[in-house]
């Protein structure tokens, strides 16, 4: 295999961003947990998981996902937020080539 227009990139290769809205539910915490060991099982290719929590409140999720993107997340995922407030944060991730989830 001819690889003169490839490169190869040696590590995992993403860095992922998670906001929770908080963990007041059950499947929050599970959901949580099981996002933790995805991460850790598939460790060849996730290089980071970054996890936040809004502890409820929507400015602070708002911000937060600003902060994940800004620290390099290659991928977003939210919870809570009504979509229209979110509108701004989803077109910037965009813009970066972030893969949105929520």
């Amino acid at each position: 295999m001819h690889s003169r227009h490839r490169q190869i990139q040696e590590g995992p290769a993403y860095i992922i961003g998670f906001s929770n809205a908080g963990l007041g539910d059950s499947w929050r915490v599970v959901g949580l947990h099981s996002l933790q060991k995805a991460a850790h099982d598939h460790a060849d290719v996730v290089k980071k998981l970054l996890i936040t929590d809004a502890g409820h409140d929507d400015a602070k999720q708002i911000a937060d996902i600003q902060d994940l993107t800004s620290r390099g997340g290659r991928s977003a995922d939210r919870q809570r937020i009504p979509r229209r407030r979110l509108i701004p944060q989803s077109r910037k991730a965009a813009q970066r080539g972030i893969p949105w989830y929520g």
